[in-house]
């Protein structure tokens, strides 16, 4: 990866410090080259134990799930909002997109970045702005400080949504990817999901400044948590810390040889300290621009980040308009609105623990033992599910707006819907994050990118357009608009080995 980031800047092997030349420098110092193949295989955290694995992605996921959480408890209190604050509805509405738009920017700074310096400093740093920025947005009582400060939180966060697939790569392998990736995706719908039901209560029982506090003590709990218990799971950036150790471990015992021993020690300890800060900075400018080389050159990441943002983008519309239907339709308290989400929360349930933990997962594993797996094999494993999403879209769309049809037929509707997607995202991104593990950061940055930008255009105009084209209108075209898309799903499936021949970043190309 980073030889090919210096590649696309023109450096040549003498003007940057790589990996390689870091080895040669230690080996001239006087670490063996035995001590160097141990580093290449200790510190792997494939190698790591089981309940190691498990502990830090129980972090991580508490990161994903807090993120998740932050972009969708503000909707629930917009109503109260209004009274309080002076600002009109749309501006009000703003914040719940603005807050996306925020993780959208952030993915393509954060996902190259932690190819470059390493998960750790990235995950430490977003959540410290994460908490400066919550406090901030829970505390102001003007319009424009709320939306500045939900941007800026959006931006801090997007960690969330890059680099936690790329610390999942770098501890599993294929074999084992798969309930990890499952438990990742299951949190990024839930967080929403979760926000907006607990949410209405909180702003029943409380007031809506509540929603937006918690968001900081989460925050903290999280940056704690990480800091003293989970460590780096780079690889390169893990072996060039040990080697780092080394040749510090060898200047020590010649800082005790003679006088010109300790000047060489010296000159060598301090002057290449501005390089190495050049070169950081180096490494981070040319890492920016690999998302949009990726997607331009890839056409799997095309299609898959089309397919997917519209999905991110279609749940985030979904959500926002229940209380238009469930309370202005139906009748419903804002304490029963909230309770509606649980068909969501429950398709994405059905989804995690029947199609990607057991159907999905089984028979990967089975190919993989057998020695026939391949990363087409994760999207036709669920590609039946593919067929829910518009299923679901009808079915909501043609019922809920009717008060004499009972409120559980739009409920499976939003059911149907939520556990369609939610296998149709794991199925795609599994797909990506095998196809591209070498670059899975910054892949999966500018599908985040492209995702919540969509996720926080929806609520903009979703209202809108449910009020001008109807519900059955609006969720027809949606619905409509998913099945040449599960179309798209099919030819990947079966065809998708030919594209990857030709790919020039594929793993398995």
């Amino acid at each position: 990866m980073r030889a090919w980031l210096f590649s696309l800047a023109g450096m040549d092997d003498e003007q940057c410090l790589s990996k390689e030349t870091k080895v040669q420098t230690s080996s001239q110092c006087g670490i063996p080259k035995s001590t160097m193949g141990e580093l290449m295989s200790v510190e792997d955290p494939k190698n790591w134990p089981l309940s190691k694995k498990v502990y830090i992605n129980t972090v991580l996921m508490m990161i994903v799930f807090l993120q998740t959480y932050a972009s969708g408890v503000y909707s629930p209190g917009i109503s109260a909002m209004l009274h309080d604050i002076n600002m009109s509805k749309e501006l009000a509405h703003l914040g719940t997109g603005i807050y996306m738009f925020g993780i959208s920017v952030g993915s393509l700074l954060w996902g190259p970045m932690s190819q470059t310096v390493g998960r750790r400093p990235v995950f430490i740093v977003s959540l410290l702005g994460t908490i400066l920025f919550s406090v901030g947005a829970s505390l102001s009582m003007h319009a424009a400080g709320i939306i500045i400060c939900r941007f800026f939180a959006g931006t801090m966060g997007a960690t969330a949504f890059s680099n936690v697939a790329g610390s999942i790569v770098d501890m599993t392998t294929e074999r084992e990817r798969n309930p990890y990736n499952t438990m990742f995706r299951f949190f990024t719908f839930m967080g929403p999901a979760v926000a907006a039901t607990v949410g209405a209560v909180v702003v029943h029982d409380s007031n809506w400044h509540w929603n937006l506090r918690s968001l900081p003590v989460a925050a903290f709990a999280c940056l704690v948590l990480y800091t003293w218990t989970v460590p780096e799971t780079y690889l390169p950036i893990l072996i060039e810390q040990q080697i780092e150790t080394e040749i510090e471990n060898v200047e020590e015992q010649l800082h005790h040889h003679s006088w010109f021993h300790r000047k060489v020690s010296h000159i060598y300890h301090h002057l290449p300290g501005l390089k190495l800060v050049k070169l950081l900075l180096w490494r981070v400018i040319v890492s920016l621009p690999v998302p949009w080389i990726l997607l331009i050159e890839e056409p799997l990441i095309m299609v898959i980040t089309f397919y997917t943002s519209l999905l991110y983008g279609l749940l985030y519309g979904f959500l926002l308009i229940f209380p238009q239907v469930w309370g202005t339709v139906r009748g419903f308290s804002p304490v029963q609105v909230g309770y509606t989400y649980f068909a969501v929360m429950a398709g994405f349930c059905l989804s995690t623990a029947f199609v990607s933990l057991w159907i999905q997962n089984t028979e990967y594993r089975r190919a993989y033992d057998m020695n026939k797996h391949s990363p087409e094999l994760r999207i036709r494993s669920g590609l039946f599910s593919t067929f829910l999403v518009p299923i679901g879209l009808f079915l909501f769309g043609w019922t809920a707006p009717f008060p004499h049809v009972h409120w559980i037929v739009p409920c499976i509707g939003a059911m149907c819907f939520s556990m369609g997607m939610l296998c149709v995202f794991s199925s795609w991104m599994a797909y990506m994050t095998d196809t591209y593990s070498n670059n899975t950061a910054a892949v999966i940055a500018m599908n985040s990118f492209v995702r919540c930008g969509l996720a926080g255009a929806f609520p903009l105009f979703t209202e809108q357009m449910v009020t001008g084209m109807t519900l059955q209108g609006a969720m027809t075209l949606f619905g409509g608009i998913s099945i040449p898309l599960s179309g798209a799903g099919l030819v990947i499936a079966f065809y998708g080995n030919r594209i990857r021949e030709k790919s020039r970043h594929a793993v398995y190309g």
